[in-house]
């Protein structure tokens, strides 16, 4: 389970808004984040819950030889 935003947030200089990808110009990622509209910060929120709890349906990863 994927989304483009978290691709490319792979990449601490760079953010996902509304408006597309984009560096981010003397600011925190998160305060991009939170200047965006209630529809895309509750989007963000949504897919972030959905996320955790998909993740929590599987078994956690291990090292192999542990």
């Amino acid at each position: 389970m994927k989304s483009w935003h978290e691709l490319f947030e792979q990449n601490p200089k760079l953010v996902v808004t509304a408006a597309g990808v984009g560096g981010i110009p003397g600011k925190t990622r998160q305060e991009m984040l939170e200047s965006q509209s209630e529809q895309y910060k509750h989007f963000r929120a949504v897919w972030d819950s959905i996320r955790k709890t998909v993740e929590s349906w599987t078994a956690p990863k291990t090292q192999k030889g542990t």
